[in-house]
């Protein structure tokens, strides 16, 4: 059986047994057939993580896996927010006190300064004690002596 000759699209060869294959199937002929090239690109882990990651963050699907970025911006936005929102509302009577006491000590240490005046022995104790009592906390005593360069 010899093969028939090729019309518009039935083209068969003869196998020699019995049956005749058309070509337009995958016949091996001994040639090779053409692969599609792998891109080592797309086919690297990194770049479908990305990938995914892009395909994500724009269908909003997954908000816990942010990009870094992403996360960093939103709380730096968040905590400006929370500043201007913090100096806008008013003062407690607590936050002012303790406000008109820091500045009252400030002055106080800022003239001693000016002056040059610099308290020795049972002088230093007796501001840094006045001090203490000006800012309401025991440990201001040691900080305020430290301010004004002495030991106690």
């Amino acid at each position: 059986m010899e093969g028939v000759p090729c019309s518009a699209g039935s083209c068969l060869v003869s196998t020699g047994i019995l049956e005749e294959i058309p070509l337009h199937l995958d016949i091996n002929n001994g040639l090779i057939e053409p692969k599609k090239l792998p891109n080592p690109v797309r086919e690297s882990k990194t770049h479908q993580e990305l990938h995914r990651e892009l395909l994500f963050s724009h269908r909003r699907l997954l908000p816990e896996h942010k990009p870094e970025l992403q996360k960093v911006l939103e709380t730096r936005r968040f905590k400006q927010l929370k500043q201007q929102q913090e100096s806008q509302r008013p003062l407690t009577d607590l936050e002012e006190e303790l406000r008109k006491r820091h500045r009252k000590l400030e002055q106080g240490l800022s003239k001693q300064a000016v002056k040059g005046l610099r308290p020795s022995g049972a002088g230093a104790e007796q501001t840094s004690s006045s001090g203490a009592q000006a800012l309401g906390q025991g440990g201001a005593q040691t900080i305020t002596a430290q301010a004004l360069g002495c030991r106690g």
